[in-house]
């Protein structure tokens, strides 16, 4: 898991996952391509109808953040894109 100034995990929400993927313009095809999860899953997920396990949501958060997303909880909850040289 991902973790925001080292004092807690951040924890992928469904959101965060639909926004990352438009920002990298990518399907929830490719997401599971990558990621390695099912795409009913992803579906089941950034749709609020299931709670992944923790190893699964790891596996879309791996996934996004070697595409170059940052996860992002602080005073709000996002995503942004790092970007890449």
């Amino acid at each position: 898991m991902c973790t925001a100034a080292g004092y807690f995990p951040v924890v992928l929400r469904p959101s965060q996952c639909r926004a990352a993927r438009g920002l990298l313009g990518i399907s929830q095809v490719e997401l599971s391509r990558r990621s390695g999860v099912p795409v009913m899953v992803l579906r089941r997920f950034e749709g609020g109808k299931t709670d992944p396990r923790t190893s699964t949501r790891d596996k879309i958060e791996r996934a996004l953040l070697a595409a170059g997303i940052q996860l992002v909880e602080n005073d709000t909850v996002g995503v942004v894109v790092r970007e890449t040289r």
